[in-house]
């Protein structure tokens, strides 16, 4: 109440002295306390890693120490890109290299237009990192960290249309908005080779949701700036709580998985294309920082990774791929 009453009195100044040489230290010291009110973080690094032609349609990331995979569904490629020894370039960006592309011949499939990617981590029996990548087809493909060879993986297909994939453990989540549901596979045998099974007992309206996350709980994220947390398929309370300004036009959501889910660990991220900002919550919706990208402009992020341990974010837009150096 008192920002709002500062505000405005800093308005009445500026219709009435809006040369008065008091009036920018004011609204300095506003600002100062308005960021520090509500968590604000601004003026951090940027720097454009790439810059997409008019051919690209850059749908996913996925970051693995200097390694960066980018999904582009314009080209239907999946593209390798490496940061150098500092981590602030790419080594060569004109050139990456193409791990998957359409037309391919992978084992006994022929890759189709390529819809999304996920990646998996898994740490028994033994260790094991990778990239699960999906075809229109329904073909799915699997590539293990670092470099290994493209394998095509059973998969039953059992959505109309997989509008998002993510993974944990090695289970696979398929979102398939037509049907309001989320596809759930089991491993097996070189694969997913059975039929999946829905995560909710019955379908939900999905008209409005842009992507999903999971660390155990399953969080759906909506055009509208809302959240919805799910556990084994029913809906638990959460609000996103202290935010200034609500969310517009979210995009994207992100988090890692949770050894523990009454202790969590990591925070949940959520791009906020409408205000060029990434915002950081705790597992109860709490606001823990909002990362204002640039000066808060309208910015159309597709997707984002964080490297909580390095202080990085990587975000894919339509035209560019950034890295930021978070405080």
């Amino acid at each position: 109440e008192a920002l709002r009453a500062a505000a405005r009195a800093i308005e009445e100044a500026r219709l009435l002295r809006p040369e008065a040489p008091q009036l920018k230290e004011v609204e300095k010291i506003y600002q100062e306390q308005y960021d520090q009110t509500y968590r604000i973080v601004r003026n951090f690094p940027v720097v454009t890693l790439l810059r997409f032609g008019p051919e690209a349609d850059p749908r996913n990331i996925i970051e693995d120490g200097k390694d960066i995979y980018i999904l582009d569904a314009g080209t239907d490629r999946l593209y390798l890109y490496q940061l150098n020894e500092v981590g602030d370039a790419l080594t060569n960006p004109e050139r990456p290299t193409v791990l998957l592309q359409r037309g391919q011949v992978v084992e006994d499939a022929v890759v189709g237009e390529l819809i999304g990617m996920a990646s998996y981590s898994v740490a028994q029996p033994r260790a094991e990192k990778g990239i699960l990548v999906l075809d229109s087809s329904a073909n799915l493909y699997g590539l293990t960290f670092p470099w290994g060879a493209m394998h095509h993986l059973a998969l039953v297909p059992g959505f109309s249309y997989p509008d998002r994939l993510k993974t944990l453990d090695r289970r696979l989540y398929i979102l398939d908005r037509n049907r309001g549901q989320i596809w759930r596979y089991m491993p097996g045998e070189r694969g997913y080779p059975s039929p999946p099974t829905p995560y909710f007992p019955q379908a939900i309206g999905m008209e409005g949701v842009k992507d999903f996350a999971l660390d155990g709980y399953i969080y759906l994220l909506l055009a509208d700036g809302r959240i919805l947390k799910f556990m084994s398929g029913a809906q638990v309370p959460f609000e996103v709580e202290q935010l200034d300004k609500p969310l517009a036009s979210p995009s994207a959501i992100f988090t890692f998985p949770e050894e523990d889910l009454e202790r969590p660990q990591y925070s949940l991220y959520v791009a906020d294309s409408g205000q060029g900002r990434i915002v950081e919550l705790d597992k109860r919706g709490k606001l823990v920082r909002q990362f204002i990208i640039g000066e808060g402009k309208p910015l159309e992020i597709v997707d984002f990774s964080v490297d909580e341990g390095g202080g990085k974010a990587f975000v894919l837009t339509r035209e560019s791929l950034l890295l930021l150096f978070l405080p």
